[in-house]
């Protein structure tokens, strides 16, 4: 009996200690078109890298592994980068459509900032002037000015020529 008690007081003790899995932050948030233009306030000042894509398109899952290369070699002192999926575009359950973004963004190891869009198609294509094709691209300069905008998949090559063709502009990104 004693060593039963005794059992009992280990495992309560250890169980006690076992630190709780902790919750980690989402990698991208549920945004309207309200929350995006508020959102982009904060990267003003530094020129900005804004990347559209969806899981379902499959240009934007191949070049995302291109852009996680880039926004690990990136100054982020003076280069923005944030994604804005548009996987929320597809008709369906929206928690396992976050979950399904969310997903990729851990398996692809996505460390810059991004937002799953949840308002009508044609806001999104307003705000930022949208054609509809996926992936797009587009730099603004530190002055919030378009300077690029690419559709289709970019390589890094063409992702570097024009951040090179902006800091000859004089906003020295990266």
């Amino acid at each position: 009996m004693k060593f039963v008690k005794v059992w009992i007081i280990v495992f309560t003790v250890l169980f006690a200690c076992a630190k709780a899995p902790q919750k980690r932050e989402p990698l991208a948030s549920v945004v309207t078109t309200a929350d995006l233009r508020s959102r982009l306030e904060h990267f003003k000042h530094k020129p900005l890298v804004v990347n559209f894509w969806a899981t379902w398109c499959g240009p934007c899952t191949t070049e995302i592994p291109d852009l996680v290369k880039f926004y690990q070699t990136l100054d982020t002192a003076r280069l923005n980068m944030i994604g804005v999926s548009a996987d929320f575009f597809v008709v369906g359950d929206s928690a396992k459509l976050a979950a399904k973004v969310e997903d990729f963004l851990v398996q692809q190891k996505v460390g810059y900032p991004n937002f799953i869009f949840n308002d009508p198609v044609d806001s999104l294509a307003n705000l930022f002037n949208l054609s509809g094709i996926l992936p797009e691209t587009i730099i603004y300069d530190s002055a919030g000015r378009e300077v690029f905008r690419h559709q289709d998949l970019i390589t890094l090559s063409e992702l570097q020529t024009a951040l090179d063709s902006l800091q000859g502009q004089g906003n020295q990104p990266q």
